[in-house]
């Protein structure tokens, strides 16, 4: 139970299938039903029981553990989150993962469905996040649709230099990339 949890503690809502992927094992959601009856401090987040959520304490607890103690483990572990939450259309999720897998392959290509979309919705905080993970790395020529995407964003907003500048990492990128 504490090593479920502890390779569990990289997600925030927990479900059946989706600890089945990240933990590459069954019969997660008989486990997430007998936790909840142990009242291990996981709390169910529907009627039917089908999702929960580690306590917060518990959850910091939990993953400093396995930082600790299992440093290897984390980026497969988010790997395995990030191609589930693809594979299940929560694209926001799969982002996550796949940079804290340090995916960006799998980042950018699900930025690329979602990019545009998400700027329309107003999620400039999650966005900014996002792109400043390619900038850091210097990817934004490698993903020029990454770059493409916040030009347009700052071009918009009036910010003319900012926007000069991710247009020009988008143009020195491969052509093919932003198809």
């Amino acid at each position: 139970e504490v090593t479920f949890l502890t390779h569990t503690s990289i997600l925030t809502e927990l479900s059946g299938p989706l600890c089945d992927a990240v933990i590459a094992n069954p019969g997660s959601q008989r486990l997430l039903e007998s936790l909840e009856r142990s009242n291990l401090l996981l709390i169910p987040l529907d009627r039917q029981r089908r999702r929960y959520r580690c306590h917060h304490l518990l959850l910091e607890l939990l993953r400093a553990d396995l930082e600790r103690n299992e440093p290897d483990l984390i980026v497969p572990l988010h790997d395995r989150a990030a191609a589930w939450f693809e594979a299940h259309d929560e694209p926001e999720k799969a982002i996550d993962h796949a940079l804290a897998a340090n995916d960006p392959d799998r980042a950018a290509r699900v930025f690329g469905r979602i990019g545009q979309p998400a700027y329309a919705a107003g999620r400039i905080e999650t966005l900014t996040r996002w792109v400043s993970w390619f900038e850091e790395r210097r990817l934004l020529e490698r993903f020029p649709h990454v770059a493409a995407t916040w030009a347009l964003k700052e071009a918009l907003a009036g910010n003319g230099s900012n926007a000069d500048i991710f247009a020009a990492a988008a143009a020195a990128g491969d052509p093919a990339a932003l198809a």
